[in-house]
């Protein structure tokens, strides 16, 4: 159980250091935008470079609540150690370079889980998942 906490634990800190980037970014940009303000001339200059600020800003506010929404879900599982086991089959995939995901069964429904400290080999395989309740994190898998 502590090896699946110390996972999550490090989930979470990813999903902090995304959103700390997100928020040092913002400010980067509105302290740029107050330094720059008064060197530009023209009104068009002005106008030009507030509304790429404010596209930026609402990129990374966007961007920052879409990479949080799974933080209180990842905390609840740690907090409640609310894992579940699950014995039947179930397939290993990459989604892209950098994510595997674990597919199970559940009755007629295919249920996605993100892996966390696994790179197994894609394929098909019998045995047995544990994951997360409510975050939906495979933490670990074996026969």
């Amino acid at each position: 159980m502590e090896r699946y906490e110390t996972l999550l634990r490090r989930e979470m800190g990813i999903i902090n250091a995304v959103v700390a980037l997100l928020i040092a970014t913002i400010l980067v940009v509105v302290v740029l935008l107050i330094l720059d303000y008064k060197n530009m001339s023209s009104k068009k200059e002005r106008i030009v470079s507030i509304v790429i600020a404010v596209f930026v800003i609402c990129a990374c506010i966007f961007f920052g609540i879409y990479a949080s929404i799974d933080a209180p879900k990842i905390k609840k599982d740690i907090d409640n150690q609310d894992y579940v086991v699950y014995y039947g089959e179930y397939e290993i995939e990459y989604s892209d370079k950098h994510l595997t995901v674990c597919y199970i069964y559940n009755g007629e429904e295919r249920v996605r889980l993100e892996c966390v400290g696994m790179n197994p080999e894609s394929g098909i395989y019998t045995g047995y998942v544990v994951y997360g309740r409510n975050s939906l994190r495979a933490v670990d898998r074996y026969d």
